[in-house]
């Protein structure tokens, strides 16, 4: 097994991997930080989905209209595109902990990375929750009661769920 996906996975809701070839070593490196940088932020977007989902649920949020009894939904609009930009924004400077590099049979470079998350998860949840609220307009705040101690809690359960994380 690849040593940067084995390290990545020793830690999923802060590191990823990812790999890139080439037929120059740098341009195969740059490839590899892109597609773990990508890998990360999508395991964040995950998280944040999640937590975002037991959130709603756990308020029941129902529609006015007593005929339909429908779930409230709107609020969700456009979220995937507002999670996934943040998320690559909180992790663009994630270093490199871990590389690994190998001459193809074709003469390329395949190279492997690990990124990772410098802060614990529980920093990352408390910053996930401050970005995330932050880009949440006055409206949207006051139609879902938004309690943010509790949609961090949500946060860290989700990342420490995710793929059995621990929080530290």
């Amino acid at each position: 097994s690849e040593p940067c996906d084995d390290y990545a996975f020793e830690a999923p809701a802060k590191r990823a991997s990812g790999v890139g070839t080439h037929f120059k070593e740098a341009t195969a490196t740059n490839l590899a930080q892109l597609n773990a940088r990508a890998n990360l932020a999508k395991a964040l977007q995950q998280c944040v989905e999640t937590a975002t989902k037991n959130y709603a649920d756990a308020k029941e949020l129902f529609s006015a209209d007593e005929a339909s009894s429908a779930y409230v939904t709107d609020q969700s609009v456009g979220a995937d595109d507002r999670e996934a930009g943040w998320a690559k924004e909180l992790i663009k400077g994630a270093p490199v902990v871990k590389k690994t590099r190998y001459k193809t049979p074709n003469n390329q470079w395949e190279i492997h990375v690990c990124v990772e998350y410098q802060e614990s998860v529980a920093e990352m949840a408390a910053e996930i929750t401050k970005v995330f609220n932050e880009k949440l307009t006055q409206e949207q705040k006051a139609r879902i009661d938004f309690n943010e101690q509790k949609f961090l809690q949500e946060m860290k359960e989700a990342m420490g769920d995710y793929k059995g994380a621990t929080m530290q």
